[in-house]
């Protein structure tokens, strides 16, 4: 029995022990400090690279393909010139409900916000080589305030894994302007170069060599330069080429008609003039938005056909991220999506494509086109004119119009007969909408663009 008591307090003993033991170490260890060795990832990432033989110098700029790195430094750009803009805005232009005596004092305080932000984002090595304060950066962007930014080009070095260098190259208005921005994809932070350091630096797309990386190794948090990196889905891509041209249309003509195709541009546009013409009649507010896409994979790109609201045709032929050119109509040239979908389309298939050809060419006001798609014996009797034509249509149809199919013939000479209601397209669903019956005549041709068309008047 006593052996019994003795071992049971030599097991309560050996346990208050092991207790007071634990209860040490561990307040020991909460009272010593947490001290990580900071991980140098560049350094590292240089070190792995001369061991093959390289370094940051031997890294060859590149045009950035990737469309997730291009909107990424964007949207920083974007960002930036938001603030240039408060620098030398208006009331109006910050869509600001302020009285005339509390509009300076507010105009003060957004333009002191921009100059703090800009000062912030800006790269420590760029500031103190310009000694840059508030004079500096007004002096340096205020004139550009209430111009719209266009990225023409971008370029990047792979400095590091987590560092990258960007050359934006684009304009304020018809200003040349470039940036450098470099990105810390680690702590998520940038920071910016402006044009003089640019320029002075002898950047230049014309030689890809001339641009290297300028060994940042990593950028702090200072609270304004952070960043949330990008993933675009496939679909947004779309949208975003619309919106941007639209944008561009909206702020810069002659920078839309040099983006146009080549060989469409020749042919549809041969001046800006007309170009201006055309562009002048396109939707805008609630209209102007893109109601449809279709992707067409072509050789070496990718043809993004969007539809606007009032069936507008834009077609984007795209070689790289954000590097493509403008088509505004699918009859002028040939346009992959519609000459793909007329390959493998039955016959009223066809008519009714080479129908929508016809109506598109009305609804984009470019009659000549129209007429010629008139059988020559119809428009000779008809109209012997263009003018003729183009008083026609206009005194009797709609200003945009659509076309109902309700019923479609046949004759022994293949040519079909159509039968439906042109619709007030502007108008649809009110109670001033107009609408039309009418019977077209079409005959096929080879191709989708090769088509006649008469009609009782």
């Amino acid at each position: 029995m006593r052996n019994s008591k003795k071992k049971i307090i030599l097991a309560i003993i050996i346990l208050l022990v092991a207790v007071v033991i634990i209860l040490i170490v561990g307040k020991k260890k909460k009272e010593q400090p947490y001290n990580e060795t900071p991980v140098d990832i560049y350094g590292e990432y240089q070190k792995n690279r001369e061991t093959e033989g390289k370094s940051a110098k031997d890294e060859v700029a590149r045009e950035e393909d990737n469309m997730n790195e291009y909107m990424t430094v964007q949207s920083i750009v974007s960002k930036f010139n938001r603030n240039v803009l408060y620098l030398n805005a208006t009331a109006e232009d910050l869509d600001l409900i302020v009285t005339k005596n509390q509009e300076a004092n507010v105009l003060a305080k957004y333009k002191q916000e921009g100059t703090d932000f800009i000062k912030n984002v800006l790269a420590p090595n760029y500031k103190t080589k310009y000694s840059v304060d508030d004079k500096y950066i007004n002096n340096m962007l205020a004139n550009y305030s209430k111009l719209n930014y266009v990225i023409t080009d971008m370029y990047v070095i792979e400095d590091s894994e987590y560092i990258n260098t960007y050359f934006v190259y684009g304009l304020y208005g018809e200003t040349e302007f470039n940036f450098i921005i470099v990105l810390d994809r680690y702590n998520n932070t940038y920071q910016i170069y402006l044009n003089n350091y640019f320029k002075e630096q002898g950047y230049s797309k014309s030689n890809i060599n001339s641009m290297k990386t300028l060994n940042i190794s990593s950028i702090e948090n200072n609270g304004s330069n952070t960043f949330q990196y990008r993933n675009i889905e496939r679909e947004q891509v779309a949208q975003i080429y619309y919106d941007e041209y639209l944008d561009i249309i909206k702020n810069n003509k002659k920078i839309a008609y040099n983006m146009l195709d080549s060989e469409y541009k020749k042919a549809r546009f041969d001046t800006i003039e007309k170009f201006n013409d055309y562009v002048k009649n396109l939707p805008t507010g609630n209209k102007a938005r893109m109601a449809s896409y279709t992707i067409t994979q072509g050789d070496g790109y990718d043809e993004y056909l969007c539809k606007d609201a009032l069936g507008n045709n834009f077609i984007f032929k795209v070689t790289g991220a954000m590097k493509y050119s403008v088509i505004l109509d699918t009859y002028t040239t040939n346009v992959l999506a519609y000459e793909n979908e007329y390959k493998n389309a039955s016959a009223e298939k066809k008519v009714k494509l080479s129908f929508n050809r016809f109506f598109e060419c009305i609804n984009n006001k470019d009659y000549e086109r129209a007429y010629g798609y008139l059988n020559k014996t119809f428009r000779e009797n008809e109209f012997p004119t263009l003018d003729e034509f183009k008083q026609y249509v206009e005194s009797n149809w709609f200003n945009v119009n659509s076309f109902t199919y309700q019923s479609m013939e046949v004759s022994v000479n293949e040519t079909y007969s159509v039968y439906g209601t042109i619709h007030d397209y502007e108008l649809e669903g009110s109670y001033d909408a107009g609408f039309l019956n009418k019977t077209f005549y079409i005959k096929l041709g080879s191709d989708y663009n090769n088509f006649e068309v008469s009609f009782g008047k």
